[in-house]
């Protein structure tokens, strides 16, 4: 495939992940522990989306912001390695690097029983005014990954931010990050995403709302062009409030091996086959694989398949 295209820009989170597996459950008690393996990757959620993306076969730019510093070197290193155009990420000297530390205890019930916690380094900092026009020239779709963390980006900045970009002919995308929401100011932004893809904890956080009737109705109030509604092992609903789809989950729990990014998979694998201009039903499908590679495989954004693969996969499903 010509990866140029298809330029999708991704804009927002970057973190250095830090794993750390078979972690004593009594660690913040005693002064020293042992754990199995560590591990160190790059993510955040658009650096996962960006990758996804490239593997796909995609021209995929990343936009964020990080420290000059010794993670800020791997993460560029990492995207690099994976295809990624890294040319507009901001190297900051006065920010750190955001690094997250992911915890699995020896007694985690299964691969979603693990605790996070990160600074807000670079996430925090970016702004409107560090994503140029130029940034978006030649682009055809932009990902906004993810609400929530980017304090300075979220409520009238992505506002402008998105508004730029559909007026400059590209698509949008939204998620949600499980930290730092606040609804006044996602609802600034909701008029100009043309693909709303939270899960169901983020919206009933935002909301208050559970059921998918009055989540779908209040969505299509606020002009957002298609909803993603991730519910783990409920599946996922979409609809773009003429269609609407219910796809059962495709990975079983005891399938799993590791959570992280497969929400961004879902993002990734949707983006690309809505720029294909596939039917609604297998823009889902070929998103829940996507999903599906990255829940078997350890670690974020470390699956690897081609949309023509995926295309494949999807014909026997539907």
């Amino acid at each position: 495939m010509d990866k140029t295209a298809k330029k999708i820009l991704c804009v927002g989170m970057m973190s250095c992940d830090s794993y750390y597996y078979d972690v004593d459950p009594e660690l913040l008690s005693i002064p020293n522990g042992t754990n199995s393996i560590v591990r160190m990757t790059a993510g955040g959620d658009a650096t996962n989306v960006a990758i996804d993306l490239a593997r796909m076969g995609y021209h995929s730019c990343l936009i964020g912001m990080i420290g000059d510093d010794f993670h800020g070197d791997g993460m560029v290193k990492t995207a690099k390695e994976a295809g990624v155009d890294t040319s507009s990420v901001i190297r900051n000297p006065d920010v750190t690097s955001t690094m997250t530390l992911i915890l699995y205890t020896r007694d985690a019930k299964n691969a979603s029983d693990r605790h996070c916690s990160r600074n807000e380094g670079g996430n925090a900092a970016l702004s409107e005014k560090d994503i140029t026009d130029e940034m978006m020239d030649g682009a055809a779709h932009l990902h906004y990954g993810s609400f929530g963390p980017l304090k300075s980006l979220d409520g009238e900045g992505g506002a402008r931010l998105l508004k730029r970009a559909k007026e400059a002919g590209l698509t949008t995308s939204l998620d949600v990050k499980g930290l730092g929401r606040d609804y006044s100011k996602l609802e600034l932004m909701l008029p100009y995403v043309d693909f709303f893809m939270p899960n169901i904890d983020e919206v009933t956080d935002l909301t208050g709302l559970t059921d998918l009737v009055e989540i779908r109705e209040f969505f299509k109030a606020k002009g957002v062009g298609l909803l993603c509604l991730k519910m783990a092992e409920k599946g996922v609903y979409i609809t773009d409030f003429n269609e609407d789809i219910l796809l059962p989950t495709m990975t079983s729990q005891e399938e799993i091996v590791e959570i992280m990014g497969a929400g961004d998979a879902f993002c990734a694998g949707f983006i690309v086959s809505s720029l294909m201009g596939l039917p609604l039903k297998e823009r889902g499908v070929i998103a829940s694989l996507c999903s599906r590679r990255c829940l078997l495989t350890a670690g974020a954004s470390r699956w690897s398949a081609t949309i023509g693969e995926l295309i494949e996969e999807s014909a026997k499903i539907r």
